[in-house]
């Protein structure tokens, strides 16, 4: 079959691809958030021929989930993250399961979207593949609790042009979903350091009849006063679940009550890759080393040539 790599750095979204993509987002109009799924980042996507440019048709969508790189190597795609203000939607590629063992979960809150990167806990990572005639897959991975906090919402990755963040400000609790394996011993709240003065509580439910079909809402809340924190600064809220195992995950995240987007300050790890448009670099060097060579072969010895001495 070949090898892949490089060959397959670029994707092709073709003239029907495109068109299908038109049709896709018109049918999406009127939506409250619009997620757009595609293997390849935008930075490495070629496109056919269409009546309108692909950034023109993404303009509605809230998020660009993608793949592909998959972290790249020695930490240059540790954070391929970037903010499109142009076109108003955050780009977020993913860490893949297979190299990284990386999933995400997204949640909706009140029209407000936030997501966590959760690595599985394997005693290494990527774990060696077994010899398939001894494999034994085991029946589930020890997994220390899963913390999203859904209000206040991160404050990097706000969406001004979707989302209605002046809900953060007069909401009456801290939200948050936490999954686990085990019973939850305790959920600790602090803001800015400081313990918050109302416990979390349990305010989720259970739907479904038999326990192939059981789906619970892991929702914790608890009260607070959000005009407290409305100073102009930016906050720190920690959040730290503990299961009856005393396995432990503590999650921090910034939020202030402005619609600027906190700046990731993620060139080093990968952010400036994501607002490359490769395409167009690479045709640029191409013709920029074709008149090089052209200047090389064909200038520079006519040059030399009439610089050597005259033979006698």
């Amino acid at each position: 079959h070949g090898f892949a790599r490089p060959l397959n750095f670029f994707g092709y979204l073709d003239a029907d691809g495109m068109r299908l993509l038109e049709q896709r987002m018109e049918a999406a109009q009127g939506s409250n958030h619009t997620f757009l799924l595609n293997h390849y980042p935008v930075s490495t996507m070629l496109y056919g021929r269409h009546r309108r440019a692909f950034a023109d048709m993404v303009r509605g969508v809230s998020v660009f989930l993608c793949g592909h790189l998959h972290q790249l190597a020695a930490g240059i795609g540790a954070q391929l993250q970037a903010y499109k203000p142009r076109e108003g939607y955050w780009e977020l590629e993913l860490g893949d399961m297979k190299e990284h063992a990386v999933y995400r979960v997204y949640a909706v809150d009140h029209d407000l979207v936030s997501f966590v990167d959760v690595t599985l806990p394997l005693p290494a990572v990527p774990l060696p593949n077994p010899d398939l005639l001894a494999a034994r897959v085991p029946s589930a991975i020890p997994h220390p609790p899963v913390v999203l906090v859904t209000n206040p919402k991160d404050a990097r990755y706000l969406l001004p042009r979707h989302e209605p963040l002046h809900r953060m400000l007069t909401s009456s609790h801290i939200r948050l979903l936490v999954w686990a394996d085990r019973p939850l011993a305790s959920v600790a709240l602090a803001i800015d350091g400081v313990p918050h003065p109302h416990a979390a509580e349990y305010r989720g439910h259970e739907t479904g009849g038999s326990s192939a079909d059981l789906v619970k809402t892991p929702l914790w809340v608890a009260p607070w006063n959000a005009s407290q924190y409305n100073d102009g600064r930016v906050h720190w809220l920690e959040a730290t679940a503990t299961d009856a195992d005393r396995k432990t995950t503590t999650t921090r995240l910034p939020f202030h009550f402005s619609s600027t987007p906190i700046p990731l300050d993620n060139d080093a790890r990968g952010g400036w890759i994501m607002r490359q448009d490769f395409a167009a670099i690479f045709r640029t060097s191409a013709v920029a080393s074709y008149l090089l060579m052209a200047v090389f072969l064909l200038i520079v010895p006519r040059l030399w040539a009439n610089h050597l001495p005259a033979a006698d």
